[in-house]
């Protein structure tokens, strides 16, 4: 059995669940529209439990804008036959709904919900069909009520090449549009490694020989080139030669991502459609396949920020201090798309003059011209905001900038809002499709995507690598008491107050310096693990120890006289003496479970035999009494050999397991366990053996689910259990996957926050899907993760933007996700 294929077996894959929809409408609304929408009639023949399901589908999702009755609202009818003019197939209507709808978020229903809600607006106009529909039966009933047979096969149309002659009309009726060519990505992008979650796609001009048709849409298809499968399809309205990843729909093996894989060979095509409405001749020939290669990890360009237009009257310029931003008399800033002037901003005696410019004829890369006239041009750290030609809010981060009188700067905006400096000898606009962006200044001052309905905030900042969070059970509400302690990786503790101020709760906690020689102790060690004891407020953190030159782990409790504001005693609870560890896969995450017991996730400090060792505390979940003893009720617990690994043994097998966390009600522990290739998720039980041998086979030996390969380096992890997530999230598992070291800009595996479905029975109910992405420009990842009243909180390990380069440097964050007001549970 090949590895791809055991894994598959063993991480037990489900289809995914059919959950609520993004966009939410009251109960009372449902039940509104539900009644209403009971009285349309519907065809005979079609299987009457589809129709059901998109019948409640479209209430819950559609009818808010098409009607109760699918008569029209906010948008088109749907049982108006016109709809046959626009939709030959009920295959072209479920391509179109499933890439453009609902209009709050496209994209965001699973297939089978698509299909149902087609299968109900199609049986609504009456159309014939027999049996379920399915993604390729729809391709066969056509919405013309008077005949729903296949249609057949058009002859070719001639090709129409970019200078080619536009075919000649033909005699007989409606001629096809000439075949298009890809025109984006381009030059040579097999030389030219993409941006796995930033592709833009465009076509020639749509030529047609009908001079009374016009070009109406364009449909996109991207293909696996080696596996031959098609993973993600846009049809494009307006603009109607152009679509990006963001506007279509991933499916099959990429179902549920924001982006294509890294390093891997895809192909792309196209075809156009004119306004004929002729089923027979209305597309095009699909395009040649244009063939291109995603960049490695952390090897390509920030995607630009491309936009026809920018909306009169919507600009808005701040400086950080929320002061407008005002130009002196003779400076002036230039929005641009190279070719395509968009907006100008001049200074004045009182205020900015803006001059609009008309749309620019296609999608252009923003740039800015920035020119201080005869005066000095000052620029604060500010923030730009507009709306472009659709209407999407546009953000971009400026940097504090000085130009000498006659100076010019040349510079562009990435889509996430970046701001970065063209080199001197490049005139702006040079590559509209390759832009030159060099000299990163600074990133968008909130790098990260989170679901429709949901915010985040700062909660401390100026950290030094904070690696972990732990929330302080039932805090006071008293201004100045403690909330949360914050890890910091090199020996720190702090301690948030509920007034938002942060301080120094313990320090010094490592007896060495991990910057210092030898070069073994550079790797990723020290502070590893915190946790707040429920019962009295003592904070226990894990560590490593230097002795005799080697690093061994250790646990100590920390006790405060000040309610938990400073430190006053530290005690070792428990030495691993004669054990080393490794400048990795050392201890990390801890836990008070709800037996009131401590639990310890200890990795094998890269000694890949020692997690199935009885002999080591290494590869192990241990579980202590708060004084560090060994619980006499433990699995492996033996009175002659109390202090030895095998009396604090809970679960053995593990490799390099860093977090921990629980159910309540529930004795299993779930660990997030790196390893090489090949990550997992660990359900353990007392005396649980997770399999780990050394090898990349031992990995997938057991674990309710896997990630990779590649491996996305999983860190905390939480259950979000009561706090403010709206109900249908209450009780999943959040957590964080780090991806790799110090690595700069989005990345395929890492920078995110994994939410997985576990149910009744300890399994995996709902696979794995992103719910926080990082889309800056910077370092930033995701280590420590926990849940509590306020939300959900992650830590970034790396300053976004570090000083020099360095990865020490202060300026790691801790943040909280919480829901916007409507979507807390009432």
């Amino acid at each position: 059995m090949s590895l791809r294929s055991d894994i598959e077996k063993r991480a037990k894959v489900r289809p995914p669940s059919i959950g609520p929809p993004t966009a939410r409408i009251t109960l009372a609304l449902v039940m509104a529209i539900s009644a209403v929408v009971a009285t349309v009639a519907i065809a005979s023949g079609a299987d009457q439990e589809q129709l059901s399901r998109g019948q409640s589908a479209y209430a819950d999702s559609c009818a808010i804008c098409h009607g109760a009755n699918l008569g029209g609202g906010i948008g088109p009818s749907l049982v108006d036959p016109g709809l046959a003019t626009k939709y030959a197939t009920a295959g072209d209507l479920f391509g179109f709904t499933r890439a453009s709808m609902p209009q709050s978020d496209p994209g965001s229903l699973s297939d089978a919900e698509y299909l149902d809600i087609t299968a109900f607006v199609v049986s609504s106009l009456g159309v014939q069909y027999e049996g379920p529909l399915t993604i390729d039966g729809a391709a066969g009933v056509r919405l013309s009520v008077e005949s729903s047979a296949p249609p057949t096969t058009p002859t070719a149309a001639p090709t129409a090449t970019p200078g080619a002659p536009i075919p000649t009309p033909s005699s007989e009726g409606n001629t096809r549009p000439g075949t298009p060519r890809i025109w984006e990505p381009s030059p040579d992008p097999t030389t030219n490694e993409m941006n796995p979650y930033f592709i833009s796609i465009q076509t020639s001009p749509c030529l047609d020989a009908d001079t009374s048709d016009s070009h109406v849409s364009t449909e996109f298809e991207i293909w696996d080139a080696v596996q031959n499968l098609r993973v993600w399809n846009a049809l494009a309205t307006d603009p109607a030669d152009q679509a990006s990843l963001l506007t279509g729909a991933f499916q099959g093996p990429l179902t549920g991502r924001f982006g294509l894989y890294n390093k891997t060979v895809y192909k792309v095509r196209a075809r156009h459609r004119d306004s004929s409405g002729d089923p027979a001749t209305e597309w095009s020939d699909w395009s040649p396949w244009k063939v291109f290669l995603t960049a490695q990890q952390g090897w390509y360009r920030p995607r630009p920020m491309r936009l026809r237009d920018i909306r009169p009257g919507s600009l808005g310029w701040f400086a950080a201090n929320g002061d407008p931003v005002t130009l002196a008399p003779d400076n002036s800033v230039l929005l641009t798309g190279g070719h395509s002037s968009l907006l100008l901003i001049e200074g004045a005696e009182s205020d900015n003059r803006t001059t609009d410019f008309p749309p620019a004829e296609r999608h252009v890369n923003l740039h800015f011209r920035i020119e201080a006239g005869d005066s000095r041009i000052v620029i604060p750290e500010s923030r730009m905001d507009f709306l472009d030609g659709v209407g999407i809010r546009r953000s971009v981060w400026l940097p504090f900038m000085s130009l000498a009188p006659g100076g010019v700067l040349n510079a562009a905006a990435s889509a996430a809002g970046a701001f970065y400096f063209e080199p001197d000898n490049a005139p702006i606009g040079q590559a509209d499709i390759w832009p030159i962006l060099i000299t990163r200044t600074r990133s968008a001052s909130v790098p990260w995507r989170v679901p429709d309905g949901f915010d985040l905030e700062v909660v401390a900042n100026n950290l030094v690598l904070p690696s972990q969070i732990a929330l302080i059970p039932n805090p006071s509400s008293d201004p100045d008491a403690p909330y949360l302690y914050i890890a910091e990786l090199h020996g720190t503790i702090k301690v948030v107050r509920r007034d938002g101020g942060a301080q120094v709760y313990a320090d010094a906690l490592l007896n060495f310096r991990p910057g210092d020689p030898p070069s073994e102790l550079t790797g990723q060690v020290g502070l590893g693990g915190i946790v707040v004891d429920p019962l009295n407020g003592d904070v226990y953190a894990s560590t490593v120890y230097l002795k005799d030159g080697q690093l061994l782990n250790k646990i100590q409790r920390l006790e405060s006289d000040d309610g938990g504001r400073t430190a006053a005693r530290r005690i070792d609870i428990l030495r691993m003496e004669n054990e080393t560890t490794g400048p990795s896969h050392q201890i990390y995450g801890l836990l008070f479970g709800g037996d009131g017991k401590l639990y310890a996730a200890v990795g094998d400090g890269l000694r890949g035999g020692r997690g199935l060792d009885d002999n080591y505390f290494a590869g192990k979940i241990l579980r202590l009494n708060r004084d560090g003893t060994a619980p006499i009720d433990n699995p492996r617990y033996s009175a002659e050999g109390a202090t030895l690994p095998i009396s604090y043994q809970w679960s053995k097998g593990h490799r390099n397991n860093f977090a921990l966390t629980q159910r309540p009600g529930n004795a299993a522990l779930y660990s997030s366990e790196n390893g090489p290739a090949l990550d997992r998720l660990i359900r353990a039980e007392a005396g649980y053996n997770a399999g780990y041998d050394g090898t990349d086979a031992g990995v997938i030996n057991s674990g309710v689910w896997f990630f990779g390969p590649p491996a996305i380096s999983p860190t905390g992890i939480a259950f979000a259990v009561g706090g403010n997530f709206p109900e249908e999230r209450a009780g999943r598992l959040y957590m964080g996957a780090y991806g790799f070291n110090f690595v700069e800009g989005q990345v395929d595996n890492g920078k995110e926050i994994w939410e997985i479905g576990i149910g009744a029975d300890g399994e995996v109910a709902e696979p794995p899907a992103t719910f926080l992405k990082y889309i800056g420009s910077g370092r930033s990842t995701v280590v420590g993760v926990a849940y509590g009243d306020g939300g959900l909180y992650f830590s970034e390990l790396f300053a976004d933007d570090p000083e020099g380069g360095n990865p020490v440097a202060a300026g790691g964050r801790v943040w909280r996700i919480f829901p916007k007001p409507g979507l807390a549970p009432r």
